[in-house]
Parts: C-alpha cells; sequence; structure tokens
C-alpha cells in the first residue's frame, strides 16, 4: 500500500500520520514499514516521533527510548526502578551525576559533582551567580591532599563569606552547598572546611565590624566600645557621653553600622601602630563632606589619616600624600590604603591605585575613628581592617574581595 496521510482536525490541533502500511484500524495504529510522525502544530514539520523502540517529544530522530528536546513538567509522582513512587522523584537503584575534574583555576558551569586535583598548586573554585542557580546543589571533593583549594561565591556570600578553604593535609575535604537564588550556603562539609575571614591572614592587627553586635558595646544607645576581633585585643572605645557615635540598625546591604557625628563623635585607641600597615575600611560620608572630613586619622590631620577634601580622597602618612577622585561621597564605598616606609597607596572599590613615594612619617600612636578635633567627618563605618604589612597583591585582592561581598558592592 502507498503512503498516505490521515489527518484528525479538533479544538484547533491537527495531527498528520505517515505510516509506511496500516493492517488494521480497529481502535490500533500499526505500521508495518516505517515511523510514525506527528505534525502537532500543523506546521509541516514533525514535533513528535516513534521510530523503532524510540519516542521523541520535541524531536523527530529519538536516539533512545525516550527522548525529550525542551522542559518536562510531570504533574505528580515519577518512579525510576519502582512502579510505585511514594515521592515527586524516586529512584530505586544507582544514581550518577555530571562530574568535572578540574586541575586549573575554574568557574563552574553546568556540572554538579566536582573533582578538584590540587596536586600541582592551590585551586580557586568559582560558583556561577546564586541568582540564575536557586536549588542547584554543588557537591565539591578535594581529590588530593597538597595544597589548598578556595572555593568563592561568584559575586555571591558562602554562609556569609566570600571564600571557602578546603585546605591541604591529610585529610581529604569535601563539601555540599545549594543555592537558595540570592546566596550559597553549606548543607555539609567534612574534613576541616573553613570560611575566609580577615584572620586567615597571619598579620592581622585590627578587626572592627560593626554588624557583629555581640563586639559592640552600647551605652544608652550610643557606642561606648567597638571591640576588636583581631585577637590583639585593640578595642576602640569612648568614655564621654557626647562623643560617642550611633549605632545603625540598619546600614549598608541591611546590616549594623557606625555613625559619627562629624562634631565631636570619636573612638579611639592608643598603642605603637608599628611601621607598615596596609588599612582596609567599608564606609560613606552620611552628609556632604567638607574639606577635613576624616573616616580616621593620628594625633594630628597631617598624621596617618584618610579624609575627603574637594571630590577627592587623600590618604596621607605625615609626609608624601596621595589621592583619588571619589564619584557619590555620599555613597558607600571600600578603601584600600598602604604605608610601607617610603610609599603609600590608595585604592577605591578595588579600582586602580595612586601611590606617591618619600620618606613618610610612621604611623602615630594613637589612631581615631571620627577624626580629630576641627577634622571630624560625618561618617559611617562598616568595617575597618589593618594589617602590619603591605600585603601581597593575592592576599589584598581577597580581602577586597571579601568586603564586596559581604558589604553588596
Amino acid at each position: 500500500m502507498a503512503p498516505r496521510d490521515a489527518a484528525c482536525r479538533g479544538y484547533g490541533l491537527s495531527v498528520f500520520l505517515f505510516l509506511a502500511a496500516v493492517s488494521s484500524l480497529p481502535g490500533d495504529i500499526q505500521s508495518t514499514g516505517g515511523n510514525l510522525l506527528f505534525d502537532a502544530n500543523n506546521d509541516g514539520s514533525a514535533e513528535v516521533a516513534i521510530q523503532g523502540k524510540n519516542l521523541g517529544i520535541g524531536t523527530a530522530s529519538p536516539s533512545t527510548n525516550l527522548h525529550v528536546m525542551g522542559n518536562t513538567y510531570i504533574s505528580q509522582n515519577l518512579g525510576i526502578g519502582t512502579s510505585v513512587p511514594a515521592s515527586n522523584l524516586e529512584v530505586q537503584g544507582s544514581r550518577g551525576m555530571n562530574l568535572q575534574t578540574i586541575s586549573s583555576n575554574t568557574t563552574i558551569s553546568g556540572n554538579s559533582v566536582i573533582l578538584a586535583d590540587t596536586s600541582s598548586a592551590n585551586i580557586t573554585l568559582t560558583l556561577p551567580y546564586a541568582g540564575n542557580a536557586a536549588g542547584r546543589i554543588f557537591k565539591i571533593k578535594k581529590s588530593n591532599i597538597a595544597n589548598k583549594l578556595s572555593v568563592k561565591g561568584g559575586g555571591n556570600l558562602i554562609d556569609d563569606s566570600p571564600i571557602i578553604e578546603l585546605p591541604s593535609g591529610n585529610a581529604l575535604p569535601h563539601l555540599n552547598i545549594i543555592s537558595n537564588g540570592k546566596q550559597w550556603y553549606i548543607l555539609s562539609s567534612a574534613g576541616n572546611v573553613t570560611p575566609w575571614k580577615p584572620t586567615s591572614l597571619s598579620n592581622c592587627i585590627l578587626w572592627l565590624d560593626a554588624n557583629d553586635a555581640a563586639n559592640v558595646t552600647l551605652t544608652s544607645g550610643n557606642v561606648s566600645q567597638w571591640s576588636d576581633k583581631s585577637g590583639q585585643g585593640f578595642h576602640f572605645t569612648q568614655g564621654t557621653a557626647t562623643a560617642q557615635p550611633l549605632y545603625l540598625v540598619s546600614g549598608r546591604n541591611g546590616m549594623y553600622v557606625v555613625k559619627f557625628d562629624g562634631t565631636n563623635d570619636q573612638l579611639s585607641k592608643s598603642r605603637d601602630w608599628g611601621k607598615y600597615l596596609d588599612v582596609y575600611l567599608v564606609g560613606r560620608f552620611h552628609t556632604t563632606p567638607g574639606s577635613t572630613d576624616h573616616f580616621f586619622c593620628g594625633s594630628a590631620t597631617t598624621e596617618y589619616g584618610l579624609k575627603h577634601d574637594s571630590g577627592d580622597m587623600y590618604f596621607n602618612s605625615g609626609g608624601p600624600n596621595v589621592n583619588r577622585t571619589i564619584s557619590g561621597s555620599t555613597n558607600y564605598h571600600y578603601f584600600r590604603a598602604f604605608v610601607n616606609n617610603s610609599d603609600i597607596g590608595l585604592s577605591i572599590d578595588g579600582g586602580a591605585e595612586s601611590t606617591s613615594s618619600g620618606a613618610t612619617d610612621y604611623p602615630d600612636t594613637i589612631l581615631n575613628l571620627g577624626g580629630i578635633s576641627s577634622a571630624y567627618g560625618k561618617v559611617e563605618i562598616a568595617e575597618f581592617i589593618i594589617y602590619n604589612m603591605k600585603l601581597a597583591t593575592s592576599d589584598s585582592n581577597t580581602v577586597l574581595t571579601y568586603l564586596s561581598y559581604k558589604w553588596g558592592f
């Protein structure tokens, strides 16, 4: 019998069957010499096909028993290895997931299981943007005890940290994480998996974190002490009630900040701050700053300090100073400034760095947050970190990444 078409029309749906031969039609459609092709869209192309034992949906050339091109929706339960599934998806038997082995810095794409071979060097693994991966679970495993694996959030935090480290050592650590569409969360881990923090670098001598309320002491609602989290015990205090800054419940990115009024608010700590410092600060001017508004400084405005003047941010060391133009001075920014024997530097929001050389007057024996008389700052400070040496570029970038992710830049 020559091939023929049969068309069924109803409710706007047209179905074309292209049959090589039809033996009988008592309720069954049988093909004795070819495929069954269904033109469900009535556009001259087959969207559903039966070829031999294979069924294709969205393809006219199914390559397996069931081949679906496009999304699949199951309104009830699906069983694999069982005909009576008790949940939306029940698998009885083994289960495989797509596997990727890496040996160098990599950004994850579609693979769900990652084996990291760190035998040759430290590796950084960057997660995809959490906003595009809601519900995704990644399993990450170190496959070699040498070196370390750093997992970055890809623009998002991982359990409130931008970086999770799987260290070197005898254990082979692993990490299971999930996205909620906003950030990544750790489901489980083993093998000394640790979130990165400023004290992960050994030269941290000061860490003030406004969002850690346990380290902020309030007196009548004002900040009388901001405690150091570095372990060095360099706590900043203010005993005069009228000079104590405010503690804002919802500052940058919905987190706490410390607000100085620009009139007399100040927190101070006296100590020998050393010869070499690398400073990281997140903050803003809460009103348009003048020419002497300071985030911090020593015992005089010419001493070690960070201030605003005529649209620029200035960092001075008592000798040379360096400046960078700041755009949107009442916006939050994150700053990096260093003094290193004969040179100083300043960058804003992880951008280009301005440097200057010359004999520096080493940092004073006191640091004042919020400035000093005649140079108080109308500022809010979210986080303040100091290292007692100029960090290597890779370490400095890690600190900047931490601040950027945490405070929502």
